[in-house]
This record gives structure tokens, C-alpha cells and sequence, in this order.
């Protein structure tokens, strides 16, 4: 994965060569290289197997990188690592003399989030991470040491509608947004860190200080379109401090292109016609009697009248829903066979 202001070379294990034993190109190796490989990689293609076995001089295999350093700068290291096992497993990350961190004898069955906060003390300093595993392997992918420049504080994101978005809404794509409080690193959002129901996202779109990111999504059906943090959410400020959650609620855009259905039933006695009209959600329509009639607009319910003489006749209903779904034109038939006026009771 690529970061602004990266020291470590080859970070995510993407460049290596192959003999008899795969090494990884920018990394210093240990004496002992024991069951060190490849594997599917937190991001990219690869990251780094390693799977040293007990019976080796030394039972542990490493591998390090000399990073040029600032007496006294603050810097953030991190990485991701999955993997290890229960027993005789053990893992470090060093820098220079300082344990950056340590695991015995764990097991990570997901990608995890590695990170420490160091202050350099010499113009050199070496990373080293250092493995044994004799049962199973450890991975690691995404290796990122960066000046934090005096900022080790996360920053806070929340994912949510984007202002200004409708809800409901008959237009898509809909828009969500991941907002910060801070300058983002923004080759370190991506679709991968969301995910979402009923919909595909399309390109994102970065600006601004602080960072907003707006997502958009194209719905799949009618319906409720829905987004999260994936699984694999990561962001990161120009410092290198890396964010796994975000906040925000209202993640939830109802998407309606379905028009309303408008139905109608007429009662006729005498001369007083009735015809009650009613839509499955929420409409307005227009009455027209005949062809040759004119439309009323928002005539509502019941439509009344008493004046017509004996015959057959139609009333024409068209409508729509507040989100301008345009009904299909519908009508309703009825006789008046009386020339008087039935009671009103």
C-alpha cells in the first residue's frame, strides 16, 4: 500500500526473487531463512509468509530494513499482521533497541493493526521483524514508518448520508460521505473500505481541509441502500496514524422509483355519483370525465356530482408520489340510470 512519506522500502512485499527461497527485494535477511514465502497480502498481491521451524540454528528467521531517522522526531510505525499459532510461535518488531511489539504463543485469524509511537535517539535505526512458528505461519503486509511530525493522535472519521442528500429519492447514484477532522491520506480510502448493500460504489472523490470524501453509490432495486465500514476499514492522516473506525448513523438512503398505483370505485343512486379514489402510498392525482373533458387537477376523494343525465361514463384518474413517480393512467366506469336525485340518506 502506497503512503505519503514512507520510509520502508517495499513495504507490502510486492517486488521480490525466487531461487531456492523467496526474498523479498529491500530487506536485509537473518543467517537463517527458514520457511519464509509469500502470501495473499492484506492489500496488493503479496505480503510475507514466514514459518520458521525449530529445528534451524537459532530457531528464528528476520528480516530488517535501516531506516534514516532524525535525533529526537517523533515517528509512527505500523503494520499488519495475521496468522501465528498457540504454541511454539513467537513474533517482534524491534527498532533499534526499542520492542515496538511482541507476541507469543497467538493466534490472529483476521488481518490486525499493529501500531507504536517512537522517538528516534540515533540518525540510524534498524527495523527488524523476527518470527518463529513451528506449527503455522505468520503474515505480514503493509509495513509503514513515517515522520509523525509531532501528531500520534488518529483521526476521527464518520460515515454517513452526505449533506444535502435527498431521502427518499427517485436519482441515483445516491451519496455518502466519509468526513474527517483532519487532512486524510486519501490513497488510503477505498472502495474496499466500505461495504454496502443494494448498490455498487463508483469512483470517490477526495478534497478539501479537512478531508471529505464523497462515496457514490449506484442502487441495484428499489429499496433501502446501505453502507459500513467494511472489515477491512484502515484510513490514515499525513502523519501516518492510522484510523479503523468511524462514526456516524445515518447510513441508510431509501431509493423509490416504483410510481403509486391509483385506484377507484364508484357508487352511483340516482343521480348522486360517488367515486372514492385511494393510492398505495402517498399521491396526488387529477380527475378528467370523458375524453373530451378537462382535467382537474388535484381533485382528491370522493369525486362527486349529481348532474349528469342517464348514461355510461368514465372517469379518467392520473397521478404521481411526492417523488414525482408518475402513475400509470387509470379510469373508472359508471352508469347513471335514474333522471332524479336519490336521497342524500
Amino acid at each position: 500500500e502506497s503512503v505519503a512519506g514512507n520510509l520502508v522500502a517495499n513495504c507490502g512485499f510486492e517486488a521480490y526473487t525466487e531461487d531456492t527461497a523467496y526474498h523479498p527485494t529491500g530487506w536485509t535477511e537473518s543467517t537463517y531463512w527458514d520457511h519464509m514465502g509469500w502470501t495473499s497480502g492484506h492489500s496488493g498481491d503479496y505480503g510475507l509468509s514466514a514459518g520458521p521451524v525449530s529445528s534451524g540454528e537459532g530457531s528464528v528467521s528476520s528480516i530488517s530494513q535501516e531506516l534514516t531517522t532524525v535525533i529526537g522526531t517523533a515517528y509512527s510505525l505500523s503494520f499488519y499482521l495475521s496468522g501465528g499459532a498457540t504454541y511454539d510461535a513467537s513474533f517482534t518488531a524491534t527498532l533499534g533497541d526499542t520492542t515496538a511489539s511482541s507476541y507469543v504463543n497467538e493466534l490472529f485469524s483476521t488481518w490486525t493493526l499493529v501500531q507504536f509511537a517512537f522517538t528516534a535517539s540515533a540518525a540510524s535505526t534498524t527495523l527488524t521483524f523476527s518470527f518463529y512458528n513451528d506449527p503455522s505461519y505468520w503474515y505480514l503486509d503493509d509495513v509503514v514508518f513515517v515522520d509523525a511530525g509531532g501528531d500520534l493522535t488518529p483521526p476521527t472519521v464518520t460515515l454517513a448520508q452526505k449533506a444535502g442528500q435527498a431521502d427518499p429519492t427517485k436519482t441515483g447514484p445516491v451519496d455518502f460521505a466519509l468526513v474527517a477532522d483532519e487532512p486524510l491520506d486519501t490513497a488510503t480510502v477505498a472502495a474496499a473500505d466500505f461495504d454496502v448493500a443494494n448498490g455498487t460504489i463508483g469512483t470517490i472523490a477526495c478534497s478539501g481541509t479537512p478531508t471529505a470524501c464523497t462515496i457514490p453509490v449506484t442502487p441495484t432495486a428499489d429499496g433501502a441502500v446501505t453502507i459500513a465500514p467494511s472489515a477491512a476499514f484502515s484510513v490514515r492522516d499525513l502523519a501516518g496514524n492510522t484510523q479503523t473506525a468511524a462514526g456516524g448513523t445515518d447510513r441508510s438512503i431509501t431509493y423509490d422509483t416504483t410510481p403509486p398505483v391509483i385506484t377507484a370505485s364508484p357508487k352511483v343512486r340516482g343521480l348522486n355519483v360517488t367515486i372514492t379514489i385511494v393510492a398505495n402510498e402517498t399521491a396526488t392525482w387529477d380527475c378528467r370525465l370523458g375524453t373530451s373533458g378537462s382535467w382537474v387537477e388535484n381533485c382528491g376523494s370522493p369525486w362527486t356530482t349529481s348532474s349528469l343525465p342517464k348514461g355510461t361514463y368514465t372517469l379518467y384518474l392520473r397521478g404521481a408520489d411526492t417523488l414525482g413517480n408518475i402513475a400509470e393512467e387509470s379510469s373508472v366506469t359508471f352508469t347513471v340510470k335514474s333522471g332524479k336525485k336519490a336521497p342524500l340518506n
